[in-house]
């Protein structure tokens, strides 16, 4: 009988999920699945190669994530958006401070316990207005040791480093971050440096009929994407606010549109799927 082998890796893949688990910072899975399927995963870069003479097969971070997605897309029972889960109900508050510069631009959100660190990216990323161009990370104090752990987007996604980012995809924020181990740097743009005080101000029940993440305050603006960093957006005010500036023109074209750094009104904010995200930039390149 002639068969769809994609359609069966993913279905593979799916089932993985069930038997993932975490050894140090990798993530595993036992070999008990047809040698083809898992030869052919393997090829895809979504597995280690599963002839080694270990009992289990290390999983790529991308195929972390998307053993969780295609097992839900499969076996997964949809409810409503405004459901509560009442065994995870809890809300972590935080609060976002845009560092080094005066006067200060911050945000207030609310997202669900459940978040890993990738969905609280695109929150912040939705939150402040940046439009998610570039990579990011998150440093914070590992729970169970005294380093500082980086989270994000891994460099190289080959099976045998570790050592670099941590894919923040595959990390809970409700076992990192706690009211004594509240405080992480976000930072996004490598080049310009935004740097992000992110506080965790408490964790609180979930209201009903409310659809997480949520923005309930904040003040000013997010600066524009590629302006370069602190001081660029400084200069940048300089000459927008000076229309006899002999650069005034070059800017506002190159914005393409009005810039006042005062607006923010955390009523218009919209938070984009976290998981529709992922798959634009990862899964469906």
């Amino acid at each position: 009988m002639e068969y769809n082998e994609d359609k069966v890796d993913e279905t593979a893949l799916a089932l993985m999920y069930l038997t993932t688990f975490k050894d140090g910072i990798a993530y595993c899975s036992w070999k008990g699945l047809d040698w083809d399927i898992l030869n052919r995963l393997h090829e895809k870069g979504l597995i280690s190669d599963p002839k080694s003479k270990a009992k289990s097969i290390v999983l790529s971070d991308k195929a972390v994530k998307m053993s969780e997605q295609l097992f839900k897309k499969h076996f997964g029972k949809e409810k409503p958006d405004n459901v509560v889960n009442l065994k995870s109900n809890k809300i972590y508050q935080f609060k976002i401070t845009l560092s080094e510069i005066t006067p200060v631009i911050w945000r207030l959100i609310q997202v669900p316990e459940r978040y890993s660190f990738w969905d609280l990216h695109v929150a912040i990323q939705d939150a402040m207005g940046w439009e998610d161009y570039h990579l990011h990370e998150f440093n914070i104090k590992h729970p169970k040791k005294e380093k500082i752990s980086h989270i994000g987007i891994p460099d190289d996604e080959s099976l045998d480093d570790f050592n670099k980012f941590i894919a923040g995809w595959n990390e809970k924020i409700k076992d990192w971050v706690t009211m004594k181990n509240n405080r992480t740097v976000y930072t996004y743009d490598f080049g310009d440096g935004w740097m992000h005080d992110i506080i965790l101000e408490k964790i609180i029940s979930a209201e009903k009929g409310i659809k997480y993440p949520i923005c309930i305050d904040g003040k000013r603006k997010c600066p524009p994407e590629d302006v370069g960093g602190p001081p660029g957006y400084e200069n940048f005010l300089e000459i927008i606010n000076n229309p006899d500036h002999e650069e005034y023109q070059e800017r506002i074209d190159w914005l393409g549109k009005k810039f006042d750094p005062e607006d923010f009104d955390p009523a218009k904010i919209k938070f984009d799927d976290p998981e529709k995200r992922w798959q634009t930039a990862f899964q469906d390149k």
